[in-house]
């Protein structure tokens, strides 16, 4: 079995997630993608986060359907910062033995990987996967790792939370479902929604 981990903030998930766990999923013949949102990033100030339990609701419905995507609450439901080492050991243990893991991060955070706890381990737990993103480029300091220059969706978080701000549509820019529960529940409104 060839499995994933996918993990982020996701705050809120949007259309160019989705559209790389799709290709993810494709290039590497994947069996499953798992989308594991984080409740406290340990390398993020958490300031403008919404609710754990609106993200993780959030990324249901924009998997919903999907075969082979599933969304996991272990480090929502973790006691203080989840470290990625503690993800992957976590699901090591849980997946079948023979199960090849493969984590899936951005170029964006390349930088700071040194930065990350036991980052070392973490590389011989798993493989790490690098895709590519608008604004960052896969370099020689990727060399070590596996990376999928993929043609990502020019859309971020930051860019979604600040249309909402401004009173401005995203229509096109989260799934439907997603973009209706967000205006439902008036989320990112005020800059903030704990």
């Amino acid at each position: 079995m060839r499995v994933a981990i996918f993990g982020g903030t996701f705050n809120p998930v949007h259309k160019g997630h989705i559209f790389l766990a799709v290709q993810a999923k494709r290039i590497l013949k994947l069996d499953k993608v798992i989308f594991v949102p984080a409740r406290i990033p340990p390398h993020k100030v958490p300031a403008g986060i919404i609710n754990p339990a609106k993200r993780f609701h959030m990324i249901r419905l924009a998997v919903s359907g999907k075969k082979g995507f599933n969304v996991s609450r272990y480090e929502l439901d973790k006691k203080g910062k989840a470290y990625s080492i503690d993800t992957v050991r976590y699901f090591r243990k849980i997946l079948p033995k023979r199960t090849r893991l493969y984590f899936l991060t951005g170029a964006d955070v390349i930088n700071g990987l040194d930065a990350w706890k036991e980052s070392e381990k973490l590389f011989t737990l798993c493989d790490f996967v690098i895709f590519s993103r608008p604004g960052f480029r896969l370099g020689p300091k990727e060399s070590g790792f596996k990376t999928l220059d993929i043609n990502a969706l020019d859309v971020s978080s930051t860019m979604i939370r600040g249309l909402i701000l401004e009173n401005r549509p995203i229509n096109g820019l989260v799934p439907g479902p997603v973009e209706a529960y967000i205006a439902r529940e008036g989320l990112y409104r005020q800059g903030l929604n704990l």
